[in-house]
């Protein structure tokens, strides 16, 4: 499976210690005030209304990026091979590490 992520948009792993209702509201069990997510793929970038370059911050595919659990319950979701995907914007990240 491979995804192509489209402009200044940031692909992850959903956290596996999250949850999802029946009805489709993700529950995330665990108290801490950050998660860590596996990055799957990265856009290329965009250019804003102004002509300003709309980039991701120098975040590439295998870093792992902490959100807090805020943009994980509000992000736009997909489901590909059984796997929960979600797409970020590079404003809502907190940290990220290289490992």
């Amino acid at each position: 499976m491979t995804i192509k992520v489209l402009h200044d948009f940031i692909c992850i792993k959903e956290p596996t210690h999250a949850t999802q209702t029946s009805f489709g509201l993700v529950l995330l069990a665990d108290k801490e005030a950050t998660f860590a997510c596996p990055v799957v793929g990265v856009g290329p970038g965009t250019v804003d209304e102004r002509g300003n370059e709309l980039t991701t911050g120098g975040i590439q595919a295998g870093d792992v990026v902490h959100l807090p659990k805020e943009v994980i319950s509000g992000a736009t979701k997909t489901k590909i091979d059984g796997e929960t995907f979600l797409f970020i914007k590079p404003p809502q990240v907190l940290a990220w590490e290289r490992p």
